[in-house]
């Protein structure tokens, strides 16, 4: 297939036209006029062979094949952005950002320790934070808006381009308060717990449907929580005031142990364990700064003995 010219500059206005939905406000942003802007993407689509853009009297929308062209482009422009951030770095220049996809426990576990880790000696950079499911941040790393998922394992139909390093095993177990009494006898059994008030995240979320599990291979119904919810502030909060016990990642409530808030009951029957992984593109080249992040989650990680 003969190799095809294409400019940055075409990719930028065909971006900006697709991203303002109109060609003046495309044109003011790139700064240029309107004709100069269609003759601009006249060009492309003479290149690509294919028509890019549609115009409507609501505005302009991409086509089917700019549809298909879009992701590529703003993955062109975030490499481009990438490399010339590295440059700039590899110069001696200290200001950068990197952006990081993260799930819910990572957010509210170890990803504060981190940060607080990186503002302290990095003032000048900027992370940028994206918690979401999995699927969500497999799709902003494979599109470039990500340099790399701090999480569950990325395996997807695409996966075959995306490389996951084990990072800690993240042990999920019973949290109540500290001075509950159920800390005062002997280990419940999983019938006891069954008949316990419980704050739980909601179906059919993976965490839930784990804990569902553990009762259901002893033949049990699973308990019937007292509050569920998907906000993890509110649950931590709720264990701390109440009776209520929880089911959670342990890192999620590391701060509140160690203030004497929570407490962890270790249970032989009635835990999960789960991977968390590094998990980035395997076609491109981590820049400097995304590599210093990885390095001090692996530090800071370390450290807290996970």
């Amino acid at each position: 297939m003969a190799a095809i010219d294409l400019h940055i500059r075409q990719i930028t206005h065909f971006l900006a036209i697709v991203e303002e939905g109109s060609f003046g406000k495309a044109a003011q942003r790139v700064h240029l006029t309107q004709p100069a802007l269609s003759k601009s993407i006249r060009q492309l689509e003479e290149r690509l062979q294919a028509r890019l853009i549609d115009r409507t009297p609501q505005g302009v929308t991409p086509t089917g094949f700019g549809l298909a062209f879009m992701d590529h482009a703003r993955a062109i422009r975030t490499e481009i952005s990438h490399a010339v951030a590295q440059l700039r770095e590899m110069q001696g220049l200290r200001t950068g950002s990197v952006s990081v996809g993260v799930g819910p426990s990572v957010a509210s576990g170890v990803l504060p320790y981190v940060m607080a880790r990186i503002v302290s000696a990095h003032p000048e950079i900027t992370v940028n934070v994206t918690e979401g499911l999995s699927d969500i941040l497999a799709k902003g790393l494979l599109c470039g808006e990500l340099d790399f998922v701090i999480g569950a394992r990325l395996d997807f139909e695409s996966s075959a381009e995306i490389s996951n390093e084990p990072l800690y095993v993240d042990r999920c177990g019973i949290v109540a308060r500290a001075g509950h009494p159920i800390l005062n006898g002997p280990i419940p059994s999983i019938s006891e717990l069954a008949k316990r008030s419980w704050i739980l995240t909601r179906r059919p979320e993976t965490l839930r449907t784990k804990f569902d599990d553990i009762f259901r291979r002893h033949e049990l119904d699973p308990p019937s929580p007292s509050a569920q919810t998907n906000s993890i502030s509110f649950m931590r909060d709720a264990i701390a005031e109440t009776d209520l016990l929880s089911f959670l990642p342990q890192i999620m409530v590391l701060r509140e142990r160690m203030a004497g808030r929570l407490t962890i009951l270790e249970h032989p029957d009635c835990y999960w364990e789960r991977t968390v992984f590094f998990s980035h593109r395997k076609r491109r080249t981590l820049s400097p700064l995304s590599r210093h992040f990885a390095k001090t989650v692996r530090a800071v990680i370390a450290e807290l003995g996970i």
